[in-house]
């Protein structure tokens, strides 16, 4: 019944009313897109997050990988090292009783 009033006054009240009840609802609306675009960039935040810590794991495992590649090598490569130690050491053993066999019969022993 007010709202319904011809009082120039009541009108420019009502007016003036639902001017601030719209510009409200508008500043509402842009704060839900704005905290919808915030959620959305937080997800995606996330997201990187997620596929950094991966990528993060995943280099790790290969480098552990690698590293225990590295270590068998090595341990291979000693093995072979100590292999061929041992046969230089008995071509040099078979060597020199040759050399002396050589000398005792060219001695005439």
């Amino acid at each position: 019944e007010i709202v319904a009033s011809p009082s120039p006054k009541v009108s420019t009240l009502v007016e003036r009313l639902k001017q601030k009840e719209a510009k409200h609802v508008e500043v509402r609306v842009i704060e839900r897109g704005r905290e919808q675009k915030r959620a959305a960039m937080i997800a995606e935040a996330h997201k990187v997050r997620q596929a950094r810590k991966k990528a993060v794991e995943e280099s790790e495992a290969k480098f552990d990988e690698a590293e225990q590649m590295r270590k068998q090598a090595d341990s291979e490569l000693a093995k072979q090292r100590q292999r061929c130690d041992a046969a230089r050491h008995t071509y040099n053993e078979l060597a020199s009783s040759r050399e002396s066999v050589g000398r005792s019969t060219a001695l005439g022993e």
